[in-house]
């Protein structure tokens, strides 16, 4: 597992090279998609095609905001609590993390999580890691664990937020679009739109 002091050190540093350089250079194109020049490489997209995985490598993979520290954190936990176990699995394994009882129930998400890994975990384990992977949890040590950015990672933590940010007219611009698009569609349920955005 990689130390996260070197993780920190890594962002520090490229935050720092972020406040050198002019805005517009800031970002590189790689096959239409913009990227922070300070993170990443073309080269090192392109190393992706021949990258090979182990049968023990764990890959986190989302979009932007869509709680890819808070799955991090408690696989890093669990491999922690585990640290002894050798993870093996025959076939690819994916999980699909989106579905917002792994936040509302915790702990059944946790161990759906550990079983998934394939890591035989107690209830005291599971516990512990639920403890250490609440969002208070998170934001109270982002500072250790993601240095300077954690502040921007671990906002508020709250479902509704959007409030905040939106104004009327962005508001209803929206539910028309979810209604145009997502409305009696099975991703539209999935997102609960009607319980977590509708005003």
């Amino acid at each position: 597992m990689a130390d996260k002091s070197k993780f920190i050190e890594y962002i520090h540093d490229a935050l720092e090279k972020s406040k050198e350089t002019a805005l517009s250079h800031l970002f590189f194109t790689y096959q239409g998609i913009p990227y922070p020049v300070t993170m990443c490489t073309s080269e090192t997209f392109q190393a992706l095609d021949a990258f090979e995985a182990r049968s023990d490598d764990i890959v986190i993979a989302s979009y932007p905001k869509c709680g890819s520290n808070w799955i991090l954190h408690i696989v890093s936990e669990l491999i922690f609590a585990v640290s002894k176990k050798k993870y093996t699995c025959p076939e690819f394994p994916v999980l699909e993390c989106g579905d917002t009882e792994k936040y509302q129930n915790l702990l059944a998400g946790i161990k759906q999580i550990s079983e998934f890994l394939g890591f035989s975990l107690t209830d005291e384990q599971i516990r512990a890691v639920s403890d250490q992977s609440t969002f208070q949890a998170m934001r109270e040590n982002s500072q250790e664990t993601h240095g300077a950015i954690g502040p921007f990672l671990f906002r508020k933590g709250e479902v509704g937020d959007w409030k905040n940010l939106f104004n009327e007219t962005q508001n209803q611009e929206m539910d028309e679009r979810f209604k145009e698009c997502l409305a009696g569609t099975s991703l539209g349920v999935k997102l609960k739109y009607e319980s977590h955005c509708l005003a």
